[in-house]
């Protein structure tokens, strides 16, 4: 009686193990890790962006990103571009409120004023890119559901794989009937992004390489990135340089006001 009983105990006990265990590795909680590895008060990089279209033409471009997520985990983002002369002085500025929608706003010097960018134009690219407007938010895990589909590796490093599907009203607006993403199980960065269209079709795949520790920062990035968007055989390729984080960016850089004032 008692073997039976210590071994109902010991099945009782691994089984709650194994739960722990599920519950702290399930698909959420791996991204809400990935997303603490992502955020800071705010951070800003120099950023070359190269598109690449299907016989191997390039355009090259530069670029200066800042972002400041605040109290309420609300990202601000501001995009400008340097080079070259077609595009110089072009912004883009996004502002995330958790109660409406987002503001989000591109600036075209050469018209001198600014157009309102809606969540209908989720799915539009964003200056000739194979980055649609929705792929430059920030990501609200209440808008998704995260499945952890197993673990897999993504050359040769550990990576969680998880199959992300919108949900709500985000689902409403998404371009994507769902992603797949691996996550790094060491940093929690993401190296490979699969995106599906609404049909279920494999459309686009981002992928990201050259991983560094950034000097002065316990945070980790990626320094290179390729998308290629898989109908048209066009890519988009990004370099980062000098990445800078927790500067006290001024909230007031984020605005139409300072977009258009500041060109």
């Amino acid at each position: 009686m008692r073997t039976k009983h210590l071994s109902i105990l010991l099945t009782l006990l691994t089984l709650i193990v194994f739960s722990a265990k599920a519950q702290k590795n399930d698909g959420k909680s791996i991204i809400e890790k990935h997303k603490i590895q992502e955020d800071s008060d705010d951070q800003f990089v120099n950023i070359k962006m190269t598109l690449v279209n299907k016989k191997g033409k390039e355009r090259v471009r530069s670029m200066k990103w800042t972002r400041k997520t605040d109290e309420l985990d609300n990202n601000s983002t501001l995009i400008q571009f340097k080079t070259p002369a077609d595009v110089k002085g072009t912004g883009f500025v996004s502002i995330e409120y958790a109660d409406r929608e987002d503001d989000r706003w591109l600036f075209l010097p050469a018209l001198k004023r600014s157009r309102r960018i809606s969540s209908s134009n989720d799915g539009d690219n964003f200056m000739g890119s194979d980055y649609y407007y929705e792929d430059l938010d920030g990501e609200d895990l209440d808008d998704y559901n995260y499945e952890l589909l197993g673990e897999d590796k993504f050359n040769g490093i550990e990576c969680y794989k998880i199959k992300a599907v919108a949900k709500g009203e985000k689902a409403k607006t998404s371009s994507y009937k769902h992603r797949e993403l691996w996550v790094r199980k060491d940093t929690y960065l993401i190296p490979l992004i699969n995106y599906y269209d609404k049909n279920g079709t494999l459309t686009k795949k981002l992928t990201s390489s050259d991983m560094k520790k950034i000097d002065g920062s316990e945070k980790y990035r990626f320094m290179k990135s390729e998308m290629v968007n898989l109908s048209t055989d066009h890519k988009t390729i990004l370099s980062f340089d000098s990445y800078v984080f927790d500067q006290g960016i001024d909230k007031e850089v984020f605005s139409k006001r300072h977009l258009e004032e500041s060109f």
